[in-house]
């Protein structure tokens, strides 16, 4: 094979399309992006066109493909990655029926309830609960609300599903998305169809993707039509790695029992892997069979994260963006800074969408709590970098309970860029932080899956070995560590205080719930 060799890794976000090409040392030569519009038609409803994937894939390929750095003939696949589960039903040609349910909608909390209080053995022997973010309680919740849209579904497809087929004409799924979204259980020989007819959805079996793939499998070639539309060489090899927060645990070389992988983006996810299985209330998993078939995968997560960063830069930050070339967030992040661990007494809570993990709780609502008359801005902007870090403790001490006793973090995405952020992470859970090289690792395992398939590397380790690199080790401050145990058990103690009253208030603010 040519060293002069590339991946493509395609990530559909939540805010954007991220398309990077890859050298086969993991050394990214171009990347482009193509903004994603999310719509919110009511509480708890976000959804995304498409159509827009398409049209941002087209562009950002167009994009990379121009650059001195890459050439056409020397891309050898295309790795697909994206949101999940965000839910896309789409004809027998493919048409999009409707904008895709993206994956923080809850919508379908009810269906949701009622799928996790049957107890069905494929439940119990994962999470032993079904969230509203997963495929079938929106599978059903389509069924139940728009009958008529319903009947004309063919199959119920998520991004990267849905590009592979525009490429290929392949009905994929990876088995990643089968397993941690769709109820699929490789030890029950794969669909629980007694599951289905028990909520009266049989059809949901042949509403899926035909094939049902791991990571390093090839889900398509790219077709003749295709290849010459996007100025690609014609049958180049494709596969479906399915949700990004999955990937990017092959994008930071995290497969080990040990590791922790903290992926960070609108939301967080964690990740463990083991080598057998070991259960936990209240955490997904554990998941058999993700990226291979042999390992298993714990996760716990985080519903608002980067999102909440979002949403106080655009209601009380807005005035610092006087410049296009400012970076707000470099600028708040300078001046919290400033600010002493602890924020001057802040207690914040991250539940501005729920919690996702340990307590399942859509109702659940952010708090702060502490506040007086001295605190300024960049007071409550480090208590938003404090309370999210105390949420991945939160997991983290959970965890522990199965006796993992992590020695390192292993952290990706956007927040990785933030130093100040990355440190307070390492402070409140006494344990080192792992950054990787490449943030994007999402994008990048799904390129390291792309040299598996086409025979570069002979497993995912030995390409991600290869190819992940490492930026920067942030080592916990004894005394900020001491310092913060008292804040982190405020955190964990303000849930169960004020659960009921958020239940009730949930009534006025979220109608729907």
């Amino acid at each position: 094979m040519s060293k002069h060799s590339t991946v493509i890794g395609i990530d559909i976000g939540t805010e954007s399309l991220r398309t990077h090409v890859f050298d086969l040392n993991g050394k990214v030569l171009v990347s482009a992006s193509f903004p994603l519009q999310t719509k919110s038609p009511k509480p708890n409803h976000f959804e995304q066109s498409a159509d827009e994937w398409w049209f941002g894939l087209k562009q950002t390929l167009s994009e990379c493909l121009m650059q001195k750095q890459v050439s056409a003939e020397s891309v050898i696949g295309i790795g697909f990655t994206g949101t999940s589960c965000t839910v896309l039903p789409v004809d027998e040609q493919g048409k999009p029926l409707r904008p895709a349910l993206l994956w923080m909608d809850t919508r379908a909390h009810l269906e949701a309830e009622k799928i996790t209080n049957l107890h069905h053995p494929a439940i119990e022997q994962a999470s032993g609960y079904v969230s509203a973010e997963w495929m079938l309680p929106k599978a059903l919740w389509l069924k139940n609300n728009e009958p008529d849209l319903w009947k004309k579904t063919y199959k119920l497809l998520e991004g990267p599903d849905y590009l592979i087929w525009k490429l290929s004409g392949e009905w994929t799924a990876s088995s990643a998305s089968a397993v941690g979204k769709r109820c699929w259980v490789w030890s029950m020989g794969g669909w629980p169809v007694d599951l289905f007819e028990q909520i009266e959805i049989p059809e949901f079996v042949k509403k899926n993707p035909t094939h049902i793939l791991f990571a390093a499998d090839i889900a398509g070639v790219l077709s003749d039509e295709r290849a010459g539309e996007l100025g690609l060489p014609k049958g180049i090899t494709m596969v479906n790695c399915g949700p990004d927060a999955y990937t990017a645990t092959i994008g930071s070389n995290s497969f080990s029992t040990g590791d922790f992988c903290l992926i960070t983006g609108s939301s967080n996810v964690h990740l463990a892997p083991l080598d057998k299985r070991v259960s936990l209330p209240g955490m997904w998993g554990p998941w058999h069979g993700l990226h291979q078939p042999d390992r298993w995968t714990i996760e716990g997560g985080q519903m608002s994260t980067g999102s909440m960063l979002r949403w106080f830069v655009k209601e009380f930050a807005s005035d610092l963006k006087t410049d296009p070339d400012v970076n707000v967030y470099e600028l708040l992040n300078e001046q919290a800074e400033s600010i002493a661990p602890g924020s001057n007494g802040l207690v914040l809570l991250d539940y501005w969408r729920g919690n996702r993990t340990p307590y399942n709780d859509p109702k659940a609502t952010g708090v702060i709590w502490g506040l007086t008359l001295n605190h300024t801005r960049s007071h409550i902007y480090r208590a938003l970098l404090e309370g999210v870090a105390y949420g991945t403790a939160h997991t983290i001490s959970e965890f522990n309970k199965i006796g993992l006793g992590f020695k390192l973090i292993t952290a990706n995405g956007g927040a990785t860029n933030s130093d100040l952020w990355m440190q307070i992470y390492a402070d409140v859970s006494g344990i080192p932080v792992r950054t990787v090289e490449f943030s994007g690792a999402t994008a990048l395992g799904a390129a390291i899956s792309c040299t598996v398939a086409t025979g570069h590397f002979e497993t995912l380790e030995d390409a991600a070995k290869q190819m992940v690199g490492i930026r920067n080790i942030f080592k916990p401050r004894s005394a900020y560590t001491t310092f913060y145990a008292e804040y982190f058990k405020q955190y964990i103690d303000t849930y169960p205080a004020l659960k009921e009253k958020m239940h009730s208030i949930s009534r006025y603010v979220e109608p729907e719930l």
